[in-house]
């Protein structure tokens, strides 16, 4: 997979004001893939959002609640391939959850976000 320059991101709020139990981001122009478990066909998908308990993405491929993907992209030099399970789907757009993911992977996740959250410049 090829890495691609110019993602973006950026908090969805302030952080005192996340209600969800993990803190998550919104990334723009960050493309993936994943691929169904147990297949070797690969399907691309754009990252919405990054959190760490799990993803937002966009894909055409048709995608089910309960279906296990793992999902591969480039993020600050480092290749993830997460192991997820589809959450919710509404068109093209997928929440999926982190199955059995690293507390090493956790961390490195957590940490980007801190980076761009707490440390921005306020303007």
């Amino acid at each position: 997979m090829e890495q691609k320059q110019g993602s973006k991101f950026e908090n969805f709020q302030k952080p005192s004001k996340q209600q969800r139990k993990n803190a998550r981001i919104r990334i723009t122009n960050l493309i993936g893939n994943f691929v169904f478990h147990n297949q070797n066909k690969e399907n691309e998908c754009t990252i919405l959002d990054i959190g760490t308990g799990g993803l937002g993405i966009e894909t055409k491929t048709l995608l089910y609640p309960g279906d296990k993907i793992i999902v591969k992209f480039w993020l600050e030099d480092t290749i993830f391939e997460l192991p997820c399970i589809v959450s919710r789907v509404s068109g093209k757009n997928a929440g999926v959850i982190y199955d059995n993911v690293s507390e090493e992977i956790i961390v490195k996740i957590q940490n980007f976000i801190h980076k761009n959250i707490f440390h921005k410049k306020i303007k």
